[in-house]
């Protein structure tokens, strides 16, 4: 399916760059249209396309599929807050030993962490796969017990929401994972999920 169109909003092309540039850790608004007219692209300003705060659109010239629409990224803690003095690495090991109502209430957080990023994306009824990148704390964590949990949590949510039909293998065709780096502050998951 492809998703490709000729108008962008500035922050449209700044997440892009910053999705298909891992090394890019930020880019101001300035340097995003250095980008579009390096790229020999035309940048306009449409009043009736007011997008605060940007306010303008970067129209491209013809269709040019490495700026592609990127898949929206959803992101999740991999610390969660199980009581008020007690925050836990969320994974499998941990789950399978939680009494049944810390499970219950760990799956209701999630769930509505997951749901709180669900804006207007269209329902998926095509086979699926995730594709999910780890920013750890700690570097002797258990990087698949993290996933294995996160991967589980996720579709659950995205079904709930009546975003996804099934996660049987009829549907869900498969997950890759990668480790990004480390990130202290905020350790995470980002989850991308493309149709096939």
């Amino acid at each position: 399916m492809s998703n490709i169109k000729n108008s962008f909003t500035v922050e449209e092309i700044r997440k892009y760059i910053l999705h298909s540039r891992p090394d890019i850790k930020d880019i101001d608004h300035e340097n995003v249209i250095r980008f579009v007219e390096g790229k020999n692209y035309e940048y306009v300003n449409h009043s009736n396309f007011i997008i605060p705060p940007i306010g303008s659109l970067i129209k491209i010239k013809r269709s040019i599929p490495c700026l592609e629409k990127p898949n929206k990224v959803y992101t999740l803690p991999i610390y969660w807050s199980q009581t008020k003095k007690k925050t836990v690495l969320v994974g499998m090991n941990a789950y399978r030993n939680w009494h049944y109502l810390v499970s219950a209430k760990f799956k209701r957080e999630f769930t509505q962490l997951v749901e709180a990023q669900i804006n207007n994306e269209s329902k998926i009824n095509k086979p699926y796969q995730l594709h999910i990148k780890l920013f750890y704390k700690n570097p002797n964590c258990d990087g698949s017990n993290i996933i294995a949990l996160i991967e589980k949590v996720f579709l659950d949510a995205l079904i709930s929401a009546g975003l996804l039909q099934q996660d049987t293998v009829i549907y869900h065709k498969g997950s890759t994972w990668e480790v990004i780096e480390q990130d202290k502050v905020n350790p995470r998951c980002e989850i991308v999920i493309k149709e096939i």
